[in-house]
């Protein structure tokens, strides 16, 4: 099964060629957190995460990266992935640029947030605990992303926000109109 798994985790550095090189720390940490906001996102390859000092991680994994490394540098895989998926993948990919910093604050808001239902007041409140290292400008960075990747912004909800809007844009349309 792990086989199967791994497969699909290189087939996802393969759509962003990505070449992840696991001797990396920052590698292994940009790694853990893409497959981990992939789960969140719907986008399973079996693997459970927990709670660790960096952030959401699955020693399962880890360990599946470590046993093959090298297919994993080569992007060598026989897994297809849906184009739905490689989308998300991009979008991910295109939302945090790789950088292992806003990666590890997003993946453990979403943790918070997503994973285990925290409202988001208390997921922020957690996470800044928890990344006290970072500043609060990398934090709200990190969990902007990881709300723009994991949020679905529904019909309904556009609906509402456009209605709550309308008055603005009245007054900017006014102002810019000179009228």
């Amino acid at each position: 099964m792990f086989v199967d798994n791994m497969n699909k985790v290189i087939a996802c550095f393969k759509a962003v060629d990505f070449n992840f090189d696991f001797h990396k720390f920052e590698h292994r940490l940009i790694a853990q957190k893409v497959i981990f906001l992939l789960h969140l996102k719907g986008i399973g390859m079996g693997y459970q995460f927990g709670l660790y000092v960096r952030g959401p991680y699955s020693q399962t994994l880890a360990s599946d990266y470590y046993a093959h490394s090298d297919q994993s540098k080569d992007l060598n895989t026989y897994s297809l992935l849906p184009s739905e998926e490689i989308s998300i993948i991009k979008e991910l990919d295109s939302i945090f640029s790789r950088k292992a910093s806003l990666l590890e604050i997003g993946a453990t808001y979403g943790y918070f947030a997503y994973h285990m239902r925290y409202d988001s007041t208390q997921a922020l409140r957690l996470v800044k605990k928890m990344k006290s290292q970072y500043s609060d400008t990398q934090i709200a960075i990190g969990i902007s992303k990881a709300k723009e990747f994991l949020f679905k912004v529904t019909e309904e909800d556009q609906n509402h926000l456009n209605g709550e809007i309308a008055p603005w844009r009245a007054v900017a349309l006014q102002s810019f109109r000179g009228d």
